[in-house]
């Protein structure tokens, strides 16, 4: 029987316990939209939506060289930047961040069988602070743009990309990311 090979989403030999600066995006389980709404480029937490939010807040108390920089709770995902100022391993602060969460999902659902979150999660190593101040400003805007947002089932073929975008900035020292958040560009 063949076995489906996952593919590896992380910086193939990069040590992720390296003090820095590390965008994460974690995704609810099948894309369900159960954090929160966005109404009017405004977010509407949820129950659970609420329960992250104290969660990434207080991240600190657990992993005392940690911080959350920034984050933006959507529909049905989250996305945060990681301040690491000691050796921790990120891998284990998102599983804790997930644990945490998950716990809390079973007991207001009252269902130990549903899932919060897929299995995995996106990260970035953010490379500078061009980088780390175009993150900023995704996670900003995010609840405005989420007619475009790549996560949203009910988006449309012009979606972002926020992974191309930071490689185009890495390989493209002229690419201006002020551009990316433009509604209407001049062709």
């Amino acid at each position: 029987m063949a076995y489906l090979q996952r593919k590896n989403i992380r910086w193939a030999n990069y040590d992720y316990t390296l003090p820095g600066y590390y965008f994460i995006t974690i995704v609810t389980y099948k894309r369900k939209t159960i954090l929160s709404k966005v109404k009017d480029g405004e977010i509407y937490l949820s129950i659970i939506g609420r329960e992250i939010n104290r969660c990434l807040r207080e991240i600190h108390k657990k992993f005392i060289t940690v911080r959350v920089d920034d984050f933006v709770i959507m529909p049905n995902h989250i996305h945060f930047i990681i301040e690491n100022n000691g050796k921790e391993s990120i891998a284990k602060v998102v599983r804790t961040i997930k644990a945490l969460t998950s716990c809390q999902y079973t007991k207001q659902i009252k269902d130990n069988d549903v899932k919060l979150w897929q299995r995995n999660y996106f990260d970035r190593v953010i490379r500078n602070e061009r980088e780390l101040c175009f993150v900023r400003n995704y996670i900003f805007k995010n609840p405005q743009r989420w007619d475009k947002d790549k996560l949203n089932p009910e988006h449309n073929a012009n979606c972002d990309s926020i992974m191309g975008t930071l490689s185009l900035m890495e390989i493209d020292v002229n690419f201006n990311p002020v551009d990316y958040f433009e509604e209407e560009r001049d062709v």
